[in-house]
């Protein structure tokens, strides 16, 4: 059986930790640089930790997105989209509450927040 040993402290046999390709940090060492939680990390987010190397959370470009694709840190926000104007929304809420109910149209969910890799070029969405 293998030890689990923090890769910045040394801390052997923690309860929590957090997998990357070239280690393990403990808890305390991982809330340090990420500025996270370990106990909030969802099973999504620790794949992406998998794939990325320990050093890369200090680097600056690291803003606490992955690429999916490569497991790169070097990631760009491209924007953060939102869907449009709904005519069919517009007229349910007109009927149902009148000029003002036009104001529906534009309620809606985000669509996501679009990034750019610039590592493999890929373009993808966390939602």
């Amino acid at each position: 059986m293998k030890r689990k040993e923090c890769a910045n402290c040394g801390v052997q046999n923690m309860k929590r930790g957090v997998v990357f390709k070239d280690g393990i940090l403990c808890a305390s060492c991982f809330e340090k640089m990420a500025g996270k939680r370990v106990s909030l990390l969802g099973l999504k987010e620790s794949m992406e930790y998998m794939r990325t190397r320990i050093a890369d959370l200090s680097s600056p470009d690291y803003k606490g997105v992955v690429c999916p694709k490569c497991g790169s840190v070097h990631v760009e926000l491209v924007g953060n989209h939102r869907k449009g104007f709904s005519f069919g929304k517009a007229a349910g809420g007109a009927f149902l509450a009148g000029g003002v109910g036009l104001l529906a149209g534009f309620a809606g969910k985000k669509n996501g927040t679009q990034f750019f890799c610039d590592t493999c070029h890929k373009t993808f969405k966390i939602k």
